[in-house]
Protein backbone atom coordinates (compact mmCIF):
# COMPACT_ATOMS: atom_id res chain seq x y z
CA UNK A 1 0.00 0.00 0.00
CA UNK A 2 2.81 2.43 0.78
CA UNK A 3 4.47 1.84 -2.58
CA UNK A 4 1.22 2.44 -4.49
CA UNK A 5 0.65 5.67 -2.57
CA UNK A 6 4.07 6.96 -3.57
CA UNK A 7 3.46 6.02 -7.19
CA UNK A 8 0.06 7.82 -7.15
CA UNK A 9 1.62 10.89 -5.61
CA UNK A 10 4.40 10.95 -8.19
CA UNK A 11 1.87 10.63 -11.02
CA UNK A 12 -0.23 13.47 -9.58
CA UNK A 13 2.78 15.74 -9.19
CA UNK A 14 3.83 15.02 -12.79
CA UNK A 15 0.33 15.77 -14.07
CA UNK A 16 0.14 19.07 -12.17
CA UNK A 17 3.58 20.06 -13.45
CA UNK A 18 2.51 19.27 -17.03
CA UNK A 19 -0.64 21.39 -16.70
CA UNK A 20 1.34 24.28 -15.22
CA UNK A 21 3.84 24.08 -18.07
CA UNK A 22 1.06 24.09 -20.63
CA UNK A 23 -0.65 27.07 -18.98
CA UNK A 24 2.67 28.94 -18.82
CA UNK A 25 3.25 28.30 -22.52
CA UNK A 26 -0.24 29.56 -23.39
CA UNK A 27 0.23 32.70 -21.27
CA UNK A 28 3.64 33.31 -22.81
CA UNK A 29 2.12 32.91 -26.27
CA UNK A 30 -0.67 35.37 -25.49
CA UNK A 31 1.80 37.92 -24.07
CA UNK A 32 4.03 37.53 -27.13
CA UNK A 33 1.03 38.05 -29.43
CA UNK A 34 -0.06 41.15 -27.51
CA UNK A 35 3.46 42.62 -27.63
CA UNK A 36 3.74 41.90 -31.35
CA UNK A 37 0.31 43.43 -32.03
CA UNK A 38 1.11 46.54 -29.98
CA UNK A 39 4.42 46.94 -31.81
CA UNK A 40 2.73 46.66 -35.19
CA UNK A 41 0.03 49.16 -34.20
CA UNK A 42 2.65 51.58 -32.89
CA UNK A 43 4.63 51.24 -36.12
CA UNK A 44 1.53 51.87 -38.22
CA UNK A 45 0.53 54.87 -36.07
CA UNK A 46 3.99 56.42 -36.28
CA UNK A 47 4.15 55.79 -40.02
CA UNK A 48 0.73 57.37 -40.61
CA UNK A 49 1.65 60.36 -38.44
CA UNK A 50 4.92 60.82 -40.32
CA UNK A 51 3.04 60.59 -43.62
CA UNK A 52 0.53 63.21 -42.39
CA UNK A 53 3.38 65.53 -41.40
CA UNK A 54 5.02 65.09 -44.81
CA UNK A 55 1.76 65.70 -46.68
CA UNK A 56 0.94 68.80 -44.62
CA UNK A 57 4.51 70.10 -45.10
CA UNK A 58 4.44 69.54 -48.86
CA UNK A 59 1.00 71.15 -49.14
CA UNK A 60 2.22 74.12 -47.13
CA UNK A 61 5.36 74.54 -49.22
CA UNK A 62 3.51 74.26 -52.54
CA UNK A 63 0.60 76.50 -51.69
CA UNK A 64 1.18 80.23 -52.37
CA UNK A 65 -1.39 81.34 -49.81
CA UNK A 66 -0.53 81.87 -46.14
CA UNK A 67 -3.13 82.66 -43.50
CA UNK A 68 -3.14 84.01 -39.96
CA UNK A 69 -6.25 83.93 -37.79
CA UNK A 70 -6.44 85.47 -34.35
CA UNK A 71 -9.68 84.96 -32.45
CA UNK A 72 -10.50 85.84 -28.85
CA UNK A 73 -13.37 84.72 -26.62
CA UNK A 74 -16.23 87.00 -25.54
CA UNK A 75 -19.29 85.02 -24.35
CA UNK A 76 -18.72 81.24 -24.11
CA UNK A 77 -15.85 82.41 -26.26
CA UNK A 78 -13.30 79.65 -25.85
CA UNK A 79 -15.62 77.35 -27.82
CA UNK A 80 -16.56 80.09 -30.29
CA UNK A 81 -12.95 81.10 -30.94
CA UNK A 82 -11.89 77.52 -31.57
CA UNK A 83 -14.90 76.94 -33.84
CA UNK A 84 -14.22 80.13 -35.80
CA UNK A 85 -10.58 79.20 -36.42
CA UNK A 86 -11.57 75.69 -37.49
CA UNK A 87 -14.30 76.91 -39.87
CA UNK A 88 -11.95 79.40 -41.53
CA UNK A 89 -9.25 76.76 -41.91
CA UNK A 90 -11.75 74.31 -43.45
CA UNK A 91 -12.91 76.97 -45.89
CA UNK A 92 -9.31 77.67 -46.95
CA UNK A 93 -8.75 73.96 -47.60
CA UNK A 94 -11.70 73.94 -50.02
CA UNK A 95 -10.82 77.14 -51.91
CA UNK A 96 -8.72 77.52 -55.04
CA UNK A 97 -5.37 79.30 -54.83
CA UNK A 98 -6.35 81.37 -57.89
CA UNK A 99 -9.54 82.71 -56.28
CA UNK A 100 -9.87 86.34 -55.21
CA UNK A 101 -8.20 86.46 -51.79
CA UNK A 102 -10.52 89.01 -50.20
CA UNK A 103 -13.61 87.15 -51.40
CA UNK A 104 -12.19 83.90 -50.02
CA UNK A 105 -11.42 85.44 -46.64
CA UNK A 106 -14.77 87.23 -46.33
CA UNK A 107 -16.63 84.06 -47.25
CA UNK A 108 -14.62 82.13 -44.64
CA UNK A 109 -15.43 84.67 -41.91
CA UNK A 110 -19.14 84.71 -42.87
CA UNK A 111 -19.15 80.90 -42.79
CA UNK A 112 -17.52 80.89 -39.34
CA UNK A 113 -19.90 83.57 -38.04
CA UNK A 114 -23.04 81.82 -39.27
CA UNK A 115 -21.84 78.44 -37.99
CA UNK A 116 -21.46 79.94 -34.52
CA UNK A 117 -24.90 81.60 -34.79
CA UNK A 118 -26.44 78.24 -35.61
CA UNK A 119 -25.11 76.62 -32.46
CA UNK A 120 -27.36 75.70 -29.58
CA UNK A 121 -25.95 78.40 -27.32
CA UNK A 122 -27.04 81.71 -28.82
CA UNK A 123 -24.73 83.78 -26.58
CA UNK A 124 -21.57 82.11 -27.90
CA UNK A 125 -19.37 84.90 -29.27
CA UNK A 126 -15.78 85.78 -30.11
CA UNK A 127 -13.80 88.47 -31.95
CA UNK A 128 -11.24 87.91 -34.67
CA UNK A 129 -8.70 89.41 -37.01
CA UNK A 130 -7.76 87.27 -40.01
CA UNK A 131 -5.07 88.00 -42.60
CA UNK A 132 -4.50 86.18 -45.87
CA UNK A 133 -1.21 86.64 -47.74
CA UNK A 134 -1.20 85.72 -51.43
CA UNK A 135 2.30 85.51 -52.90
CA UNK A 136 0.94 85.28 -56.45
CA UNK A 137 -0.94 88.58 -56.30
CA UNK A 138 1.48 90.34 -53.95
CA UNK A 139 -1.36 91.31 -51.66
CA UNK A 140 -2.39 90.80 -48.04
CA UNK A 141 -6.10 91.00 -47.25
CA UNK A 142 -7.55 91.43 -43.78
CA UNK A 143 -10.98 90.77 -42.26
CA UNK A 144 -11.70 92.09 -38.80
CA UNK A 145 -14.54 91.96 -36.26
CA UNK A 146 -14.11 93.16 -32.67
CA UNK A 147 -11.11 94.47 -30.76
CA UNK A 148 -8.22 92.21 -31.71
CA UNK A 149 -5.71 94.19 -33.77
CA UNK A 150 -3.35 94.02 -36.73
CA UNK A 151 -0.28 96.26 -36.67
CA UNK A 152 2.33 96.97 -39.33
CA UNK A 153 5.87 98.04 -38.47
CA UNK A 154 7.73 99.69 -41.37
CA UNK A 155 10.84 101.87 -41.21
CA UNK A 156 10.55 102.04 -37.42
CA UNK A 157 6.95 103.33 -37.50
CA UNK A 158 4.21 101.22 -35.89
CA UNK A 159 0.80 101.61 -37.57
CA UNK A 160 -2.49 100.14 -36.38
CA UNK A 161 -4.22 98.85 -39.51
CA UNK A 162 -7.52 97.70 -38.01
CA UNK A 163 -10.02 99.85 -36.11
CA UNK A 164 -11.49 98.61 -32.83
CA UNK A 165 -15.17 97.75 -32.68
CA UNK A 166 -15.45 98.90 -29.07
CA UNK A 167 -16.61 101.84 -26.98
CA UNK A 168 -13.12 103.09 -26.22
CA UNK A 169 -11.38 102.32 -29.53
CA UNK A 170 -12.97 105.15 -31.56
CA UNK A 171 -12.18 107.63 -28.78
CA UNK A 172 -8.48 106.75 -28.97
CA UNK A 173 -8.41 106.63 -32.77
CA UNK A 174 -10.03 110.08 -33.05
CA UNK A 175 -7.56 111.58 -30.58
CA UNK A 176 -10.18 112.40 -27.95
CA UNK A 177 -8.26 110.32 -25.43
CA UNK A 178 -4.63 109.20 -25.41
CA UNK A 179 -3.37 105.65 -25.75
CA UNK A 180 -2.48 105.61 -22.06
CA UNK A 181 -5.98 106.84 -21.13
CA UNK A 182 -7.50 104.14 -23.31
CA UNK A 183 -5.37 101.48 -21.58
CA UNK A 184 -6.73 102.64 -18.20
CA UNK A 185 -10.35 103.24 -19.28
CA UNK A 186 -12.97 101.37 -17.24
CA UNK A 187 -14.90 100.38 -20.39
CA UNK A 188 -11.94 99.44 -22.57
CA UNK A 189 -13.20 95.85 -22.98
CA UNK A 190 -16.76 96.70 -24.01
CA UNK A 191 -17.08 95.70 -27.67
CA UNK A 192 -19.71 96.71 -30.23
CA UNK A 193 -19.26 93.90 -32.78
CA UNK A 194 -18.50 90.19 -32.37
CA UNK A 195 -18.49 86.98 -34.36
CA UNK A 196 -21.73 85.06 -33.74
CA UNK A 197 -23.77 88.08 -32.71
CA UNK A 198 -25.99 88.02 -35.81
CA UNK A 199 -26.32 86.14 -39.09
CA UNK A 200 -24.25 87.72 -41.86
CA UNK A 201 -24.84 87.77 -45.61
CA UNK A 202 -22.54 88.44 -48.54
CA UNK A 203 -21.77 92.14 -48.90
CA UNK A 204 -22.38 92.92 -45.23
CA UNK A 205 -20.46 95.94 -43.92
CA UNK A 206 -20.31 94.31 -40.51
CA UNK A 207 -16.90 92.88 -41.45
CA UNK A 208 -14.09 95.43 -41.67
CA UNK A 209 -11.75 94.68 -44.59
CA UNK A 210 -8.33 95.89 -45.75
CA UNK A 211 -6.18 95.16 -48.80
CA UNK A 212 -2.46 95.90 -48.49
CA UNK A 213 0.38 95.55 -50.98
CA UNK A 214 3.11 93.21 -49.79
CA UNK A 215 6.29 95.07 -48.91
CA UNK A 216 9.16 94.55 -46.49
CA UNK A 217 7.70 95.08 -43.01
CA UNK A 218 6.71 93.25 -39.85
CA UNK A 219 3.08 92.26 -39.23
CA UNK A 220 1.70 91.68 -35.75
CA UNK A 221 -1.73 90.37 -34.78
CA UNK A 222 -2.53 90.63 -31.07
CA UNK A 223 -5.30 90.50 -28.52
CA UNK A 224 -6.17 93.20 -26.00
CA UNK A 225 -4.18 91.20 -23.47
CA UNK A 226 -1.11 92.74 -25.09
CA UNK A 227 -2.07 96.30 -26.04
CA UNK A 228 -3.98 96.94 -22.80
CA UNK A 229 -0.80 96.14 -20.87
CA UNK A 230 2.04 97.34 -23.13
CA UNK A 231 2.27 100.85 -24.59
CA UNK A 232 3.14 101.11 -28.29
CA UNK A 233 6.37 102.87 -27.33
CA UNK A 234 7.44 99.60 -25.69
CA UNK A 235 6.09 97.38 -28.49
CA UNK A 236 7.94 99.16 -31.32
CA UNK A 237 11.56 98.47 -30.25
CA UNK A 238 10.79 94.84 -29.39
CA UNK A 239 8.95 94.23 -32.65
CA UNK A 240 11.67 95.96 -34.66
CA UNK A 241 14.53 94.05 -33.09
CA UNK A 242 16.48 91.93 -35.58
CA UNK A 243 16.03 88.77 -33.53
CA UNK A 244 14.15 85.56 -34.12
CA UNK A 245 10.36 85.96 -34.43
CA UNK A 246 9.71 83.52 -31.59
CA UNK A 247 12.05 85.50 -29.35
CA UNK A 248 10.15 88.73 -30.04
CA UNK A 249 6.80 87.06 -29.39
CA UNK A 250 8.02 85.75 -26.05
CA UNK A 251 9.40 89.17 -25.08
CA UNK A 252 6.10 90.87 -25.94
CA UNK A 253 4.14 88.35 -23.86
CA UNK A 254 6.61 88.76 -21.00
CA UNK A 255 6.14 92.55 -21.17
CA UNK A 256 2.36 92.11 -20.98
CA UNK A 257 2.71 89.83 -17.97
CA UNK A 258 5.03 92.32 -16.30
CA UNK A 259 2.41 95.01 -16.96
CA UNK A 260 -0.25 93.08 -15.06
CA UNK A 261 -1.39 90.34 -17.46
CA UNK A 262 -5.07 90.81 -16.68
CA UNK A 263 -6.34 89.06 -19.83
CA UNK A 264 -5.43 86.33 -22.29
CA UNK A 265 -2.33 87.34 -24.26
CA UNK A 266 -2.06 86.24 -27.88
CA UNK A 267 0.59 87.48 -30.30
CA UNK A 268 1.37 86.49 -33.90
CA UNK A 269 4.38 88.04 -35.64
CA UNK A 270 5.52 87.61 -39.24
CA UNK A 271 8.36 89.28 -41.10
CA UNK A 272 7.74 90.10 -44.76
CA UNK A 273 10.98 90.33 -46.73
CA UNK A 274 11.94 91.04 -50.34
CA UNK A 275 12.81 87.41 -51.05
CA UNK A 276 9.61 85.94 -49.56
Amino acid sequence: MIIKTKESASWLIGAVAGVCTAVAMVVAGVVWWLVLTASLLAFVAVSLFALWIIVKYVAYKLRPIYSMVLSREVHTGDVAAELAARCISEHFDDCQATANSLDVLQAAVIYANNTICAQRYSQMRCVLTAALININTGLMVVCHIGDTRLYMLKDGVLTKVTSDHSLVGPLEESGRISELEAMRHSQRNVITRSVGRETLHWGSEYIQTHTLALEPCTIMLCSDGLYDMVHSSQVTPILGDATDVQDRVERLIEAALDGGGRDNITVIVIDLKDDE
